[in-house]
């Protein structure tokens, strides 16, 4: 891979010509042929063997690239490897119409995006430019949501509308020019409010059936419909919301939430979906989150993997005492490693990760969008940017290119002083209370 990355920076023409053809519709029936006979000839004895050859060995020091340190401290463990492997073998399990459209995925965001994301490095290497480019973004298309949760990050922004599918569509085009493998749709809202919402999450997954999406959602409005969907749109992968067990997911929620969410699950499950869950650890749940009785119900409901997110908030008062304290956090970053040692589906968690590696948004590594607004931030937590960081504002192809060599994100990436940790709990904790 690296020495064709090489040659296809030496070379720009035909970089340029394969790139346009890996991303348009022709491409697409030869991929699925790839992914079809991967899937027939793969032996699932080999998925941990294909798991070790994609893991590095943990530097011993911040020599090596940030995404190499971060691929290696998310495979660093041989249970974390297992888990993975096990997924990935669990995977014959699948609707096959779902199976086919995540490996053709997976082969564009994966095997061809990291060669065209390495070129490009090359390239800029070559020609003495210093750029980032983001492995993931998160993307934030919805603005009304039919739940109140306590310390709902987005409650004052609620009502604004959504994206339209032109802005949209245009924040894709975008990050696909930079070669973003995963883009995760995060709200601000819910994406199943209404019939509007449904149809612009569909539409834009089906018209970039290359790239691979995650969308949060709470679970309650999905619809046997929507299920059906997304069996038709497999490069859409949802993550339904669980703050652990029916007790304390209501108390957050609302009453009833957790009960409509879990049967949501046993419709995706039943459909043969791949999906997962997703859960916000604050104090009044840390037990219950990384009780292995809760993450046993979310395997037995279909989910695949779990996502772990520390709550965070610049609020006081009643908001505020949801959150850990940094030595609850150090607590919570050693029970989870814990747990992970003991769950047969791979559960991640990405402040911990952070917490070796160093903050993703200072190494360039991930990005905000706001594709309502136009705003392009470095952080989803911290969305703070400069006024001309917007990506609507003298649109033209190219633009987030702009927006990442501006003042703004060069003065970000080069505050060394937060690299190490995640900049938004600082400023969080630093908060007069």
């Amino acid at each position: 891979m690296h020495r064709l990355a090489q040659f296809l920076a030496r070379h720009p023409v035909l970089d340029r010509l394969l790139a346009g053809t890996f991303h348009s519709r022709v491409s697409n029936p030869v991929v699925a042929l790839i992914a079809r006979n991967l899937g027939r000839r793969v032996r699932k004895t080999s998925m941990r063997e294909l798991v070790d050859a994609f893991a590095c060995p943990i530097p011993a020091d911040d020599s090596t690239d940030f995404e190499s340190r971060f691929l290696a401290r998310l495979t660093a463990s041989p249970e974390t490897r297992d888990r993975v492997a096990a997924f990935l073998e669990d995977l014959g399990g699948l609707h096959p119409q779902v199976r086919a459209g995540l490996l053709r995925a997976w082969i564009h965001a994966g095997a061809i995006g990291s060669v065209q994301r390495e070129t490009q490095q090359c390239r800029d290497r070559a020609t003495g430019v210093e750029r980032a480019y983001p492995l993931d973004v998160m993307v934030a298309a919805f603005g009304s949501c039919n739940l109140t949760c306590k310390g709902c990050y987005t409650a004052a922004e609620l009502g604004a509308g959504n994206a339209t599918l032109e802005n949209l569509d245009f924040v894709v085009d975008e990050l696909e020019r930079v070669h973003v493998a995963h883009i995760s749709l995060v709200g601000r809202g819910e994406p199943f409010f209404d019939q509007a919402s449904r149809r612009l999450l569909f539409d834009i997954a089906q018209r970039h059936p290359q790239m691979l999406f995650t969308v949060y959602t709470n679970g309650t409005n999905i619809e046997a419909d929507d299920i059906r969907c997304f069996r038709k749109t497999p490069n859409l992968i949802p993550l339904v919301s669980f703050d652990g067990p029916e007790s304390i997911s209501d108390w957050r929620r609302g009453p009833g939430v957790f009960r409509q969410a879990r049967e949501t699950l046993r419709g995706m499950k039943e459909a043969g979906l791949l999906f997962g869950y997703i859960s916000t650890v604050f104090r009044q749940n840390l037990g219950q989150v990384l009780n292995p009785a809760f993450v046993g119900e979310m395997e037995e409901s279909g989910c695949r993997f779990g996502v772990y997110s520390l709550f965070l908030t610049f609020e006081v008062g009643a908001v505020r005492a949801m959150m850990l304290s940094a030595e609850e956090r150090e607590h919570y970053a050693r029970d989870f490693a814990l747990l992970q040692r003991t769950t047969r589906i791979p559960i991640f968690d990405i402040d911990g990760l952070e917490a070796h590696v160093g903050c993703r948004a200072r190494h360039g590594a991930t990005l905000f969008i706001d594709a309502i607004e136009g705003r392009v931030a470095p952080c989803v937590r911290d969305s703070s940017s400069s006024d001309d960081c917007n990506l609507f504002c003298g649109r033209h192809p190219g633009r987030l290119v702009e927006i990442l060599d501006s003042a703004f994100f060069r003065r970000y990436r080069a505050d060394t002083s937060g690299r190490h940790r995640c900049a938004a709990f600082d400023r969080a904790d630093g908060a007069k209370i």
